[in-house]
């Protein structure tokens, strides 16, 4: 049997594990958060409590908070449950939880002092849920995918009697795969149970044997509608909803829930000292995985350029064929011109979309404000922003101040229209804050703030590749801007929409609304020709 399979696989885990560290990273940084808390609510709320979760307690919390009824909890519980009892104790909910991919937000988790008082909010409830319902989904696509892979290929990876991250790098190279450690460094999230950097021969049986408990709770409730191996490459229209901005938007304007059970002040949970110190320097990066360099044949460019429709804007549900493509599609250079714009369009889309999500939960954290963090970042208290005031929190700061600043400065004014969402209920919740309250930002703010500089840098970044890549292939910039404006002088939100439908790329207005507003430098709800040669042109 082809490896092809085991590798579509991996590439998978790498794909959906940085979704959901992400989902762990912006659980772990709400305000007031504690696992210590989160554990004991979910524990009380049946019985009376019992120092561990079971698969009913889960389940019980999903439907209370209207998920999906039948999502198979068990098959969470045996992803960390190390004794097999199907009991969650408090140091495997906790390495179920925390972000490994971020040391400095772990450390700072991990050593709380436990409260008997049990204070979470609706959005806290919220995103655990959505954190356990894409772990869930993640397990019975691969337990299925399993069945067809041989387990026996740990072999054709290893070299010294352990898999290191060097031999998995090499194993795609193989393939014609470009890799970074990150993705690498989510691979290892899975197969490295012992965490000291290495998988053995016992780690990797343990992960690659089909779990068959998984399967037979899968049996029934997804039988038709998980089927893997046979989507492959299935042109059929994913599911075209995402609402998870406007649920964490109605979320947020509610407060704090107080538990009236009894706390658990008989019952020890203590933090595992493996947990406080791992020794990883990769951080979650809020971002999709991006098209990775690869040579293919012109048949598979036929397969890929005749795809049915796909939609860009599920979050949580992403196919693995949606995957495949996105990693196996010919290097840029390959492609002529349009598909380049293509694959530009979709990137940015998926990046604003993220963009846009990063700043309506950096606005409802009660320490934040415009003018506080200004005066966070303005550290010579010069009331402009300058590269070296931005270098801690973003590490190419020039294509920001390009963007947003003049003349390699930033004034109070155009830093808003730098964090200032675009949804108009975020922005009024932000602008009710007091600005010139001085309040302390908490350090889950700040890398809040961090990570959107940091996504805000990647989409000028992209935009930047699309100007090194048109100066390359040297054609004129203009005819793709009169292909997408009909003629006209400037490109509308219908422009974009039918430009990506045409290859084969379903949007949502909303989301190209976001892209347009991104680029429509003069503010007049459209791209003019001149702001597309000012953006894209070299």
């Amino acid at each position: 049997m082809s490896d092809n399979q085991l590798t579509d696989l991996l590439l998978y885990y790498a794909y959906m594990e940085q979704e959901i560290e992400v989902l762990r990273e912006v659980l772990c940084s709400e305000p007031y958060f504690q696992p210590y808390s989160l554990f004991k609510f979910i524990d009380c709320m049946k019985d009376e409590p019992k120092g561990y979760l079971t698969a009913q307690d889960f389940s019980i919390y999903l439907n209370e908070r209207k998920f999906p009824q039948n999502l198979p909890t068990k098959a969470y519980i045996e992803n960390y449950n190390q004794n097999k009892d199907h009991k969650l104790v408090y140091s495997e909910f906790l390495r179920a939880i925390l972000p490994i991919s971020n040391p400095e937000l772990r450390e700072k988790i991990t050593q709380q002092t436990p409260s008997d008082q049990m204070i979470i909010s609706e959005r806290t409830q919220y995103l655990f849920g959505k954190l356990m319902e894409a772990e869930i989904k993640l397990t019975i696509q691969a337990e299925n995918y399993k069945q067809q892979i041989d387990p026996n290929y740990f072999d054709k990876i290893c070299y010294q009697n352990f898999i290191y991250h060097q031999d998995l790098q090499c194993y795609f190279k193989q393939k014609h795969i470009n890799t970074n450690s990150l993705e690498i460094q989510q691979i290892f999230n899975r197969i490295d149970l012992l965490n000291d950097g290495k998988i053995d021969r016992n780690e990797w049986n343990l992960w690659i044997n089909v779990r068959r408990s998984v399967l037979q709770i899968n049996s029934n409730s997804y039988k038709q509608s998980q089927k893997f191996n046979n989507n492959r490459y299935s042109s059929t229209k994913r599911k075209q909803q995402d609402q998870t901005m406007s649920d964490l938007l109605s979320i947020s304007k509610q407060g704090f829930y107080h538990s009236t059970k009894p706390p658990l002040s008989n019952i020890s949970y203590n933090t595992p000292k493996k947990y406080q110190k791992q020794k990883t320097d990769l951080r979650a990066q809020m971002h999709y995985s991006l098209l990775q360099n690869s040579n293919k044949s012109s048949k598979q460019d036929l397969n890929y350029k005749t795809a049915g429709p796909k939609a860009i804007t599920s979050f949580y549900e992403d196919e693995i064929q949606t995957l495949k493509k996105t990693q196996s599609v010919a290097k840029y250079e390959a492609l002529e011109p349009v598909n380049y714009y293509v694959q530009l369009f979709v990137s940015l889309i998926q990046l604003i979309k993220k963009i846009e999500r990063q700043k309506i939960l950096l606005s409802n954290h009660d320490d934040f404000s415009l003018y506080t963090s200004f005066q966070k970042l303005d550290k010579g208290f010069k009331g402009i922003l300058i590269k070296s005031d931005l270098i801690q929190f973003c590490k190419n700061p020039q294509v920001i101040l390009d963007r947003y600043g003049k003349d390699n400065k930033m004034r109070f004014s155009e830093y808003i229209k730098l964090i200032e969402p675009r949804d108009p209920q975020a922005v009024e919740i932000l602008l009710k804050k007091d600005q010139k309250h001085k309040v302390q930002m908490l350090i889950q703010t700040e890398i809040s703030l961090k990570l959107l500089l940091e996504l805000i840098e990647q989409f000028q970044q992209k935009i930047n590749q699309a100007k090194d890549y048109q100066k390359r292939q040297s054609f004129d910039i203009s005819e793709i801007f009169y292909m997408l404006a009909y003629d006209r002088q400037q490109i509308t939100n219908q422009d974009i929409t039918d430009f990506l439908q045409a290859n084969k790329f379903q949007t949502f207005p909303l989301d190209v609304d976001l892209l347009l507003a991104e680029l429509d430098l003069d503010e007049d709800g459209q791209i003019s020709y001149r702001d597309f040669i000012k953006i894209f042109g070299k």
